[in-house]
């Protein structure tokens, strides 16, 4: 009887449900995870690799059919143990550990080592999206930290896996109360206490990060009220002595389960357009490379360059062309989402940052997200993004698309640059004064 609920469950929802006990033995915690899968059978590569990933060392496995057709219901039993002992009672991390295991299966979080911090370090989801967002950009920006590293030391130490997170809530939640100062000294004496030099510097690095971070959306909502599927963090790159070579001015990182992707500025303000990478494991040095390039182009136009790319992580081989583009407008709408989500905008009543975002560092309502390779037909999903966003300019977000035509007939592009020249204008005091020399360029 105790699993008729969760049958029942399955068969109202269409989706997988997950039942979780202890069941104390002579020797070790034993964790019972029953999964109840409507109509389809789970193989073992199915579920192994997610619940080996969640932290566990999997003991037994049984499986029985429930019902037939349309009422069928597959049930999997996994009997399972930790296979890294934190010290922490299952009865603290259950909340957590269920949840990021149903959306594993339900694929709305990624299948990796990470899932484990939900076991040893009570990690949400949402934290352990956050943890994945940073060792992304660790990694894109040469550090030589692979999973397998780094995974295992935030397993070791959950207190100080905690801390990062407290030290990231204090210092961008706005409704936090914490003492980010006090957090950066408690945080130190913690990895003061490390014996390993390698393990310290993975935290030391992440601490860097998180201190150089300036935005992010990570506390903003969507229309119906829940977080965001992504995460994008704005990097005063600049600050960052870790980084050797050469850095933006500005580096928006933006990620996601399905896509993630880096907009480069040389500048305050700096124009180039945005590509669809097929680099992986490098499409930040190609976009620094090509920001670059921009650099040289634009010094007659705007002296700094800057370049944006995207990577779309999901299997694109053997897809028709449409399916691909859904796929790539899909990517494409997530990163450019999670680039204006940490962008001020212009009004009349000057910038306005974003909602639930604390800021450090100066205003900033400048971002050029112009075609480039793969991205020439992504000019209209560009403009309903704009116009969704409310920014100032509009439809002026792109020359192209659908509403080029009605765009030019309509003034926009006239009226939105007259509403900027007045913006600028009226910073300097100039407005409806004295005559100036003006140019034009293009």
């Amino acid at each position: 009887m105790r699993d008729y609920a969760f049958i029942k469950q399955a068969l109202h929802t269409g989706k997988k449900a997950i039942q979780i006990y202890i069941a104390e033995n002579q020797d070790q915690e034993e964790i019972h995870i029953k999964i109840f899968s409507p109509q389809y059978f789970l193989s073992l590569a199915d579920t192994f690799p997610v619940l080996e990933n969640m932290g566990l060392s999997i003991q037994s496995e049984h499986s029985i059919q429930l019902g037939e057709a349309s009422t069928c219901v597959w049930l999997h039993h996994f009997i399972a143990v930790r296979h890294y002992q934190s010290g922490t009672t299952f009865a603290r991390v259950e909340e957590n550990f269920k949840k990021v295991l149903t959306d594993v299966f339900d694929d709305t979080l990624e299948n990796d080592r990470f899932n484990c911090l939900a076991l040893s370090g009570n990690a949400s989801e949402r934290h352990i999206l956050l943890m994945r967002a940073y060792y992304a950009y660790m990694r894109q920006v040469g550090w030589p930290h692979t999973r397998a590293s780094v995974v295992p030391v935030l397993e070791k130490y959950p207190f100080v896996l905690k801390n990062l997170k407290d030290l990231f809530y204090a210092r961008f939640d706005p409704q936090s109360t914490g003492d980010e100062a006090h957090l950066i000294r408690e945080t130190e004496s913690l990895l003061a206490a490390i014996e390993s030099a390698e393990e310290e510097m993975v935290f030391a690095r992440m601490v860097s990060l998180i201190l150089a971070t300036e935005r992010t959306n990570y506390f903003q909502k969507t229309n119906n009220g829940k977080h965001k599927p992504y995460v994008s963090l704005k990097i005063k790159a600049g600050d960052l002595k870790l980084i050797e070579g050469h850095k933006g001015f500005y580096e928006i990182f933006v990620y996601a389960p399905d896509v993630e992707g880096i907009h480069l500025r040389s500048g305050a303000v700096a124009r180039g357009g945005i590509r669809w990478s097929d680099r992986r494991s490098d499409y930040r040095r190609e976009v620094m490379d090509l920001m670059r390039a921009q650099f040289v182009k634009n010094a007659v136009i705007v002296p700094m360059g800057a370049k944006g790319g995207f990577y779309v992580k999901k299997n694109l081989s053997g897809l028709s062309f449409d399916a691909r583009s859904e796929i790539g407008v899909a990517a494409y709408k997530t990163f450019v989402s999670g680039l204006l989500d940490v962008v001020d905008n212009r009004t009349d009543k000057g910038a306005i940052a974003p909602d639930d975002t604390v800021v450090h560092g100066a205003e900033d309502a400048y971002l050029v997200v112009a075609a480039d390779k793969g991205t020439a037909t992504f000019s209209d999903t560009a403009n309903a993004l704009s116009i969704d966003h409310n920014f100032l300019v509009r439809r002026c977000f792109f020359a192209s698309g659908d509403h080029r035509d009605m765009t030019i007939k309509n003034g926009d592009y006239i009226s939105g640059c007259l509403g900027i020249c007045e913006a600028t204008f009226s910073r300097i005091k100039h407005i409806n004064g004295d005559p100036f020399h003006r140019c034009r360029c293009g």
